[in-house]
């Protein structure tokens, strides 16, 4: 329901749940706060990405089986999200063709071929290796590279957001920018809107809608902007995945 808060879309899952049981729930998943009190056709994707796993986890499960999680999620909540799969305690089966995700949250790879399904003994530079070769999994090594551990994994987690908070931060200033056009050009179109306004001052008429002809030349160039550092950071979010 688009028109429910976060914390009632929760509460429609567990009615017997109070309220403190139910923000907890929320925070742990990143919507604390005003958030958890925000209408989910106004949450973001990777906001209602959260309250689902918030739904999926809320009994406790032992197993999770999440299809492409990462899709439309921004890069805090992909983080976010590889954070809490490696704080779950259960078993996860993972589908993703998000290589980062899966490497920081595997535990062991499955070979299904053959109408059969074996341990594969390697990483996935050796799989993609394996593909290509048409040869036999490989053997057991004797080293393998270990598993990030959840430490090291919020570290690199931090060095990544950090790395991308310029472009984030370009981004969120063009988008501010537009809305706050997009609030002016309103503001003269309301004015010339009202037929006084060119019977009783048509001087005033006239500068109204030479200031609304230069907001929207502004607005065009903040959307242009907008499109600019946008790809450049959707580039930058898919090179780090």
């Amino acid at each position: 329901d688009p028109d429910a808060t976060a914390v009632q879309t929760l509460a429609r899952v567990r009615p017997k749940l109070n309220q403190t049981e139910l923000r907890t729930q929320l925070g742990a998943m990143g919507l604390s706060g005003d958030k958890a009190l925000t209408r989910v056709g106004q949450l973001s994707g990777g906001e209602r990405a959260r309250l689902m796993l918030a739904m999926a986890t809320l009994d406790r499960p032992n197993l999770l089986i999440l299809d492409e999680p990462t899709n439309h999620l921004d890069i805090d909540a992909r983080e976010e999200l590889l954070m809490a799969l490696n704080d779950f305690e259960g078993a996860v089966v993972l589908v993703s063709h998000d290589r980062r995700l899966i490497e920081a949250t595997m535990d062991r790879l499955l070979l299904v071929a053959e109408g059969g399904v074996t341990p594969f003994d390697g990483d996935l530079d050796d799989y993609r290796r394996f593909l290509l070769s048409g040869e036999a999994a490989p053997q057991p090594r004797l080293e393998q590279a270990p598993k990030l551990s959840k430490e090291d994994a919020r570290r690199e987690a931090a060095e990544r957001r950090k790395a991308l908070k310029p472009l984030k931060e370009k981004v969120e200033i063009a988008e501010h920018q537009i809305d706050e056009l997009n609030k002016e050009i309103a503001k003269y179109d309301k004015a010339l809107a009202d037929p006084l306004l060119f019977a009783q001052d048509r001087a005033k008429a006239t500068a109204v809608s030479k200031k609304r002809a230069d907001a929207q030349r502004r607005l065009e160039a903040a959307e242009a902007r907008w499109i600019a550092v946008n790809e450049e950071y959707e580039i930058a979010m898919r090179a780090d995945a």
